[in-house]
């Protein structure tokens, strides 16, 4: 395979800043709304939970992103964040990002007690559980944060925490995924569209510009995922010898476990050439399933570049994948926070800011400036 370097580069490197690391218990917590009057106890308990995050850069790259030059120190911010999930090597970069500001931020600003900035990181043990998301946002709401950073399993899911978080006067910070929802501040992540595009570029290459495609992703109503299918769908179509013959989303199964709608895919549709997973973990699925069958070939392109996409694509499984940069994105979100807190009712200039993203193949893979797509 020749080398492919195609990298998505979508510029918006705020400097960024903020949140030390808490350890919440979520679990004991319910559904609430804010309350004024509980400001004064749920800043007690803040202070119980909150501690220093231990965070560093591992790189020189990294250390250049987190620059405070221009970047606003607001005193005894406390700044909340809801994600998918808690669990996994792409929340656990971009926590990581995020705590690394923070640090770096009281350390060089000498903040202490009251003045210093504090950052809670909860989410769901399953990306998938709506639900739990959604009770955990109510509780981190009933605190009375500084500022909600979050990225929502259901882009629809949300409109009442958001309009809570509006009518007391606390900013929202999108990341990784948008809601369909008025009352944001501001969003950072990803451009699932351009993304989606490109990996249908490198999979209509790799086939030579003919074949049947096969979609597969884990959550419909996530919207980062359905903008990567619409991007993806797009550039498809750009492509006459290439068609898309299935789009299949693992949350809307209405009968059946998506291994056996995978294996009946691939049974239905005995000339398939190709395969688009949206994510790492319908990735890891379909590549299981792909195992029982050692004589088909099929070129599959992947997303996220966490350790077992680096597998794929090392041993040939995967012809390569798109890859995010979690550890700026997480960097790049607390700055967002920062600054939205600094405008007030002005708001931010600058309300999206896009992280670049790249395609990584067995040729690049191991290249130096690619590292900061794998986690």
């Amino acid at each position: 395979m020749k080398r492919k370097l195609a990298v998505i580069l979508c510029t918006a490197v705020l400097l960024g800043t903020m949140a030390g690391c808490v350890q919440s218990a979520k679990a004991e917590r319910s559904s609430t709304q804010v309350s004024s009057s509980a400001v004064q106890t749920q800043e007690e308990a803040k202070q119980e939970t909150a501690v220093t995050p231990s965070a560093s850069p591992e790189t020189e790259e990294e250390e250049a992103v987190l620059s405070l030059e221009g970047v606003p120190v607001e005193k005894g911010a406390q700044i909340a964040v809801v994600a998918k999930s808690e669990k996994g090597e792409y929340w656990e970069r971009i926590k990581e990002g995020m705590e690394a500001v923070v640090e770096k931020i009281n350390t060089e600003n000498g903040l202490e007690k009251d003045e210093k900035i504090t950052l809670t990181f909860e989410g769901p043990d399953d990306e998938a559980d709506v639900t739990d998301q959604i009770n955990i946002i109510d509780a981190v709401l009933a605190e009375n944060p500084s500022v909600l950073c979050l990225s929502a399993i259901d882009a629809d899911s949300c409109e009442a925490q958001i309009d809570t978080a509006r009518e007391n006067g606390i900013p929202v910070i999108l990341f990784d995924s948008g809601v369909n929802s008025e009352g944001i501040t501001g969003y950072c992540g990803t451009d699932n569209k351009a993304a989606g595009a490109l990996a249908a570029k490198e999979l209509c290459e790799e086939l030579e510009e003919e074949g049947q495609i096969a979609v597969f992703s884990q959550l419909g109503k996530a919207q980062n995922i359905k903008q990567r299918v619409e991007g993806f769908t797009e550039e498809i179509g750009k492509h006459s010898g290439v068609k898309v013959v299935e789009t299949v989303y693992q949350d809307e199964l209405r009968s059946g476990d998506i291994k056996t709608v995978i294996k009946g895919i691939i049974e239905q549709y005995p000339h398939l050439k190709g395969v688009f997973c949206t994510n790492m973990e319908i990735a890891d699925i379909f590549l299981e399933v792909l195992g029982e069958y050692p004589d088909l070939d099929l070129k599959v392109a992947g997303f996220d570049g966490d350790s077992g996409q680096q597998k794929a694509v090392e041993d040939g499984t995967e012809i390569g994948m798109v890859s995010q940069q979690p550890f700026q994105m997480g960097v790049e979100t607390i700055c967002m926070a920062l600054k939205s807190l600094d405008a007030g009712t002005k708001g931010l200039e600058e309300k999206n800011v896009y992280v670049d993203t790249a395609w990584i193949d067995a040729d690049s893979l191991g290249l130096e400036e690619y590292q900061k797509y794998l986690y």
